[in-house]
């Protein structure tokens, strides 16, 4: 079996860490991923891209977005407000 391309190791590590690996449109996915990192044409490339965002959109729906730089701050700045 062929080592993981860069694909599918993207979208199964966005998976792991969503807790949503085992979902069929998530598995899905992964199979596109794979003929996605093997090769395929322009042409064919784009119609995976396109099948594989909407696989993940379903993978991935309700699961809320990874804090980061903006959260924290609004964070801060909210408990500064409550401080005063």
């Amino acid at each position: 079996m062929n080592a993981p391309g860069e694909v599918e190791r993207s979208l199964r590590s966005e998976l792991e860490r969503a807790g949503r690996a085992d979902r069929y449109q998530a598995v899905l996915a992964i199979r596109l991923a794979r003929q996605l990192d093997s090769g395929t044409s322009v042409a064919g490339a784009q119609g995976l891209a396109s099948q594989i965002a909407q696989l993940m959109a379903a993978a991935l729906e309700g699961v809320p977005p990874e804090r980061d730089a903006v959260d924290e701050m609004a964070e801060r700045r909210a408990a500064s407000r409550v401080a005063r």
